[in-house]
């Protein structure tokens, strides 16, 4: 009997056929094809993950800029408010940027507080305590003079090189009256 002799395909000789198979070769690595392609998806990847990454910094950064300047115009109309309360009558400045609450004791009036900007941009009262700074106007408006409508505008600065084009800008009105 015969025995037949299985040959392995590829191994570089004829098969028993008589035609011939090149030989197999293992793969040792990636071809540069394949290199190029899982850069390239891995690079999209990371630019991705940079993207998102740098969007949310600076909406995070809008966001808590923004939650600052309102606390401070918050801040700036409470202290003012009380203050008003406190008072008789107010005077308000020429240009309508300063005010001056006072208090009637019988024979005269005593200041009770003032506020103005300053030419640095910051909020002051009468004792020069800096209540907001970047104020970027204020204006006090009475018909009666117990009265006031405050406007103030109040800017946001996010520190960034487009210098003012992303800054916020708050605007906070309020009416209060004196009550002595």
């Amino acid at each position: 009997m015969k025995t037949r002799t299985r040959r392995k395909r590829g191994d570089g000789r004829a098969d028993r056929r008589g035609t011939f198979v090149a030989p197999v070769r293992a793969q040792a690595g990636f071809t540069i094809i394949e290199l190029l392609v899982s850069i390239g998806a891995v690079l999209t990847v990371i630019m991705a993950t940079v993207a998102t990454y740098l969007g949310t910094t600076r909406s995070w950064e809008g966001t808590s800029t923004l939650t600052r300047v309102q606390r401070e115009a918050s801040f700036a109309l409470e202290v003012m408010g009380r203050a008003i309360r406190k008072g008789s009558t107010v005077d308000i400045g020429a240009a309508g940027d300063s005010l001056r609450i006072l208090f009637w004791t019988g024979s005269t009036d005593s200041l009770v507080a003032s506020f103005y900007v300053d030419d640095q941009g910051c909020l002051r009262n009468h004792t020069g305590m800096v209540l907001v700074d970047g104020a970027d106007s204020l204006s006090f408006v009475s018909s009666n003079g117990r009265t006031v409508n405050i406007d103030i505008v109040i800017r946001g600065d996010m520190g960034t090189e487009q210098a003012t084009s992303d800054d916020h800008l708050v605007l906070m009105s309020s009416t209060i009256s004196c009550r002595n």
